[in-house]
């Protein structure tokens, strides 16, 4: 189940976009990768 549906089923609101970051510069997009 993606992150989206999860997020429904809590009834949580859900952005477009999350970037997740470390401080070291490099990030990941959930978006990206088809997880949202």
């Amino acid at each position: 189940m993606r992150l989206g549906a999860r997020a429904r089923l809590l009834d949580l609101t859900v952005h477009d976009h999350i970037i997740v970051g470390n401080g070291t510069g490099a990030g990941v997009s959930l978006a990206e990768r088809g997880q949202m």
